[in-house]
């Protein structure tokens, strides 16, 4: 949104959206609803003077969207697209807003609607299309040809109505009664104002010379000042595109040198901490090594003293065995066939008991022995768990420290970054509000050369009138003395203006050559000074750069023996 200074009514200056914001909160007090006829009925007026641009009110009401739109068949709803997106503002309410009261007007509008976002939110406004007098109406195109008040209004108004219903006298041609009016007038005085014509061409000829003279000297200090102003621009653009590229280049050294320091630090850290894993990785095996053979040591121990246990408990039970033999062989001497093949059948019977005995044995063994291989691997990885879970965490705290540390440096040169970012937008603010102020200055000097010269032509008109009054009393008695002499005068200053002319055209040639050609060594001359300018505010800048790259690498070659350092010591 335009933001430019502009003037309230109490001399304070305010922006355009200030100025939009109170247009929303009320309507405007010069504002007023009147009656226009019995055909027309109530228009929208204003009782000061509008100028040219100026915002008069928003058009208020119910806000629609969408086939809500669709829905609503009021003459008050105005409907608009945004993005192929259907909205609409029903002032169909009377308290919706003054503007609800302006009508249509398609040939001569001198007002239209003009949408405007004011946070993020469309409004909808009525802007004057050219200079609006006091106590007129304000009408705006509703861009509706199916209309039927436009077809009626033609074919059943009288010309004075039709001529009412186009807005502002000053924005449109005089009505048709009144162009009717003077053309009467002026064919009956058409044989009168021939006999002071002639007289008033001679003081219309020095007014012109005057007026020739005049332009002239303006023109001389347009062209000058537009040739000022567009050094000026020119110098702006260049000297914004120079900040613009210089900061775009700064801009991207300091990213390039950031990445740079981060790929460095980040392999560097990641060395360090591969080069930590792989030693721990060694001394983890070593450990386990060593806990392997004591666990293996410890296993055959307790494997040798259970054999030997069960070896020697086997060797109790066979001597009681054989002891209960023999005391049997001695009280059982008589049936010792008997007890022979019985002893037989009983030694064959342990045989198997005992080879069974073994074979379970055996077994079982087998069985303890996987079993403590897979306990010795279970607290094997676990054990393996717990310390590269250790190392992990050691090593990602050391990590996060170092990233730490560089997040802070990091932190420390935006900081400086934005400081000097924030300097430079002030400096550019500052430069653009004195660029507004001067352009809101020149523009009030504007309207108020504009408002003098609406002044003097009301003025010269007036004059005008007074002396054809004069003129009409006088030309009676004029007319047969001054005849003769006026046509002898005329033809002089006929014979004497075509010997002039040529000449006033060249002269007038060689000065607008002149005044070119002045304007173009200007705009040279400038350019040359903001050229050298650049290059000398190049040459700094270079310098700024090499120095800061040789303080960066300083800083680089600190950090790196600092890190180095901290690293020997944990």
């Amino acid at each position: 949104m335009d933001s430019r200074i502009t003037r309230s009514k109490t001399g304070i200056k305010v922006s355009k959206e200030d100025y939009l914001r109170s247009l929303v909160t009320a309507d405007p007090t010069y504002l007023e609803m009147r009656r226009v006829n019995d055909i027309i009925g109530e228009g929208l007026f204003t009782t000061k003077a509008i100028k040219q641009g100026e915002y008069i009110g928003e058009y208020k009401g119910t806000k629609l969207a969408g086939k809500k739109v669709d829905e609503v068949d009021s003459p008050y709803l105005y409907t608009y697209n945004i993005d192929g997106r259907r909205f609409g503002i029903d002032a169909s309410d009377p308290a919706s807003g003054i503007c609800r009261y302006a009508n249509d007007e398609w040939i001569k509008p001198n007002s239209r609607m003009e949408r405007v976002n004011i946070d993020k939110e469309p409004h909808l406004f009525l802007k004057a299309l050219c200079n609006i007098k006091k106590d007129s109406e304000i009408r705006y195109n509703y861009h509706y040809e199916e209309a039927p008040w436009r077809f009626e209004t033609n074919k059943s108004l009288s010309p004075q109505i039709i001529a009412s219903t186009q807005g502002s006298t000053e924005c449109k041609k005089r009505s048709p009664q009144h162009e009717h009016l003077q053309q009467e007038a002026q064919e009956n005085c058409q044989h009168q104002q021939q006999e002071a014509k002639e007289e008033r061409q001679e003081e219309d000829m020095q007014h012109q010379q005057q007026e020739q003279e005049t332009k002239e000297d303006l023109l001389h200090e347009q062209l000058q000042q537009e040739a000022k102003e567009y050094c000026e621009h020119q110098q702006q653009e260049a000297k914004e595109e120079h900040q613009e590229e210089d900061m775009q280049h700064q801009q991207q050294e300091q990213e390039t040198k950031e990445d740079l320091v981060h790929e460095q630090l980040q392999q560097e850290a990641k060395e360090y901490c591969e080069h930590q894993q792989q030693e721990a990785k060694e001394e983890r095996q070593e450990e386990d090594m060593q806990h392997q053979q004591q666990e293996q040591e410890t296993k055959e121990d307790l494997v040798h003293e259970q054999l030997q246990q069960e070896a020697k408990e086997y060797c109790e039970h066979q001597q009681q065995e054989a002891k209960e033999e023999h005391q049997k062989e001695d009280m059982q001497h008589q049936q010792q066939e008997q007890e022979t093949k019985e002893d037989l059948v009983h030694e064959q019977l342990q045989q198997e008991a005992k080879e069974y005995c073994e074979h379970q044995q055996q077994e079982a063994k087998e069985e303890r022995q996987e079993e403590d291989m897979q306990h010795q691997q279970q607290e094997q990885e676990t054990k393996e768990d717990l310390v590269h879970e250790q190392l992990q965490q050691e090593a990602k705290e050391y990590c996060e420290h170092q990233q730490q540390e560089a997040k802070e440096e990091h932190q420390k040169e935006d900081m400086q970054h934005q400081q000097q970012e924030q300097e430079t937008k002030e400096d550019l603010e500052h430069e653009q509000l004195q660029q507004e102020a001067k352009e809101y200055c020149e523009h009030q000097q504007q309207e108020a050369k504009e408002e003098h010269q609406e002044e003097d032509m009301q003025h010269q008109q007036q004059e005008q009138e007074t002396k054809d009054l004069e003129y009409e009393q006088l030309q009676q008695e004029a007319k047969q003395n001054c005849q003769h002499q006026q046509q002898e005068a005329k033809e002089e200053h006929q014979e004497e203006d075509m010997q002039h002319q040529p000449q006033e055209q060249e002269t007038k040639d060689l000065e607008y050559e002149h005044l070119q050609q002045e304007a173009k060594e200007y705009c040279q001359h400038q350019q040359q000074e903001a050229k050298e300018e650049h290059q000398e505010e190049d040459m700094q800048h270079q310098e700024q750069e090499t120095k800061e790259d040789v303080e960066h690498e300083q800083l680089q070659q600190e950090a790196k023996r600092e890190w180095s350092a901290s690293a020997t010591g944990s």
